[in-house]
């Protein structure tokens, strides 16, 4: 194999692969209400900005990381949301203001409890962070 083909080989193998890094035109995976199909949705969002808006049902939520993406989440208080990590890459659901904060390993699904107090709360990855989103409490 000469030098050229080993060139548009590597060329083509990085064409392929790059785009399963995420970035700034990656979008948001979907929420889902626990045991229903997605309900209200937005547009996506690029990467990071948590303007992808869900409405979770009474009994749950699950809030999707996707293309290290957080969605914004709206959820009555005190429900149960589960964490869904489809990245290859370990994240955190950290509250700015310190109500909740859960580990997300890739591929597994951690829980946290929405505060009582209706509200909106900004939250982040600890590990990434260009990865922000809000979860509104009604």
């Amino acid at each position: 194999m000469g030098p050229r083909t080993v060139l548009l080989a590597a060329v083509a193998a990085i064409t392929l692969l790059a785009p399963a890094c995420g970035g700034p035109d990656a979008t948001t995976g979907s929420t889902e209400a626990a045991g229903t199909p997605a309900a209200s949705a937005s547009a996506p969002a690029a990467a990071g900005t948590g303007t992808a808006t869900e409405t979770a049902a009474a009994g749950g939520a699950t809030l999707e990381i996707r293309d290290l993406t957080f969605p914004a989440l709206t959820v009555p208080a005190g429900t149960t949301v589960t964490v869904s990590n489809a990245d290859s890459a370990k994240h955190t659901v950290t509250a700015d203001g310190g109500e909740f904060d859960v580990e997300a390993p890739p591929g597994e699904s951690p829980t946290f409890t929405a505060p009582a107090e209706p509200g909106e709360y900004a939250y982040h990855c600890e590990i990434h962070s260009t990865m922000t989103g809000t979860l509104t409490v009604e």
